[in-house]
C-alpha cells in the first residue's frame, strides 16, 4: 500500500505542471492574432484595488475567485485514477482498487465543488467569450457526471462485483471519458483566461466571484 502512495505522490508533482502547459498552448493556437484583435473587447479595468495588487501576500479570501485554487485537484485525480485502473487491468493487485477508489472519489468532489461552490460568476462577456464559458461547463458537467458513476461502479467493483475484467474495463472506459471531458473542460478554461482575459485581477467577474454559480 506505501508503494502506491509513493507512486501517486510522484505522479502529483509532475502530472499537473504538464497539464497546466498543455491547456495554455493549446489556448494560444485556438485563434490568430488577426482574429483576436477583431473578437476581443477593450481592456477592462481591473476590480481590484492598488494596494491588493501591490502585496507580495494575501489571503485566500483576497482571491476574486476561488476556482483556480480548486480546480487543478480533479484534473490531477482523475487522470491518475484511469491511469491506475489501466495498471489493475495488468497488475490485479487489490490494495490498488482502493488507491483507485480514492482518487476518483475524491476527483469527483473536487469537480463538483468546482463547478458549484466556487464556479465564478461573470459579467460583461463577449459573445466569443460567452460561448467558450458555454463550453467549459458543458464539460465541466459531463466530467462531474462521469467520475460520479465511475465512483459507484468502482465501489461496486470493490464490494459487490469482485475480480471481473470485463466490468473494470467498463469501468476504464468511464474513467476515460471523464479524464477527456476534464481536459476539454480546462482546455476553454485556459482559453477564457489567457486568450478572452476573464478573471485576471477580476476582470469580468462578479462582485461575490469567489463564491457564485
Amino acid at each position: 500500500m506505501l508503494k502506491q502512495i509513493g507512486l501517486l505522490l510522484v505522479f502529483l508533482c509532475f502530472v499537473n505542471p504538464i497539464n497546466a502547459q498543455d491547456g495554455h498552448e493549446h489556448g494560444d493556437n485556438e485563434m490568430s492574432h488577426t482574429e483576436l484583435s477583431e473578437v476581443q473587447d477593450p481592456p477592462e479595468e481591473s476590480q481590484m484595488d492598488g494596494d491588493l495588487i501591490n502585496r507580495e501576500e494575501v489571503a485566500i479570501g483576497d482571491f476574486p475567485s476561488l476556482h483556480p485554487l480548486v480546480v487543478h485537484f480533479p484534473i490531477v485525480l482523475l487522470l491518475l485514477a484511469a491511469v491506475f485502473q489501466l495498471f489493475q487491468l495488468f497488475i490485479r493487485k487489490r490494495n490498488l482498487d482502493w488507491v483507485v477508489l480514492f482518487c476518483i472519489g475524491f476527483g469527483f468532489i473536487g469537480a463538483y465543488v468546482a463547478g458549484t461552490f466556487v464556479h465564478p460568476d461573470t459579467k460583461g462577456l463577449s459573445d466569443i467569450a460567452q460561448k467558450i464559458l458555454d463550453n467549459h461547463d458543458t464539460f465541466a458537467n459531463w466530467t462531474i457526471w462521469t467520475s460520479a458513476i465511475a465512483a459507484v461502479l468502482k465501489t461496486l467493483s470493490l464490494f459487490v462485483i469482485k475480480q471481473n475484467k470485463i466490468f473494470e474495463i467498463l469501468i476504464l472506459v468511464v474513467m476515460g471519458i471523464a479524464v477527456f471531458s476534464v481536459s476539454k473542460a480546462g482546455h476553454y478554461g485556459s482559453q477564457l483566461v489567457h486568450i478572452q482575459n476573464v478573471g485576471p485581477q477580476g476582470k469580468y467577474l462578479g462582485e461575490d466571484g469567489a463564491h457564485s454559480h
